[in-house]
């Protein structure tokens, strides 16, 4: 996004609700009913200024 574009406001979720989140999953099962289950092996896609853009909003690292 070009830096003089309107962004909404969001708030930043603490390093502790991603770690929460991890220790708490539990994979799906298809006994439980799901038709298909499928796993999606997320990759970003963009410039290098885009992916600096996107990682001030990502902060996992527990800082």
């Amino acid at each position: 996004m070009p830096p003089g574009s309107k962004q909404p406001k969001r708030d930043l979720l603490p390093y502790s609700a991603f770690t929460n989140f991890k220790s708490m999953f539990e994979a799906p099962k298809m006994s439980e009913g799901f038709k298909e289950i499928k796993t999606v092996n997320w990759v970003f896609e963009g410039s290098e200024e885009e992916r600096r853009r996107w990682s001030m909003w990502l902060q996992i690292d527990g800082k």
